[in-house]
């Protein structure tokens, strides 16, 4: 038996700080697309995912 569901595109939680992990990228970078990431965000369930997660389990 199998389930199919998906996994949500991004998310806003600790989003600066994955930014800010590449060290090349400026505070007013870092902080515009994040601004703009985390407004996005809600339309972005409007598309399709792009993340399929499959949950498989034995038949007994």
């Amino acid at each position: 038996m199998a389930a199919i569901s998906s996994l949500p595109s991004i998310s806003s939680h600790g989003l600066y700080a994955r930014i800010r992990a590449d060290r090349s990228v400026s505070f007013v970078k870092a902080a515009g697309v994040t601004v703009i990431l985390t407004l996005a965000g809600p339309l972005m369930r409007f598309l399709p995912a792009d993340i399929k997660v499959w949950w498989l389990q034995a038949e007994r």
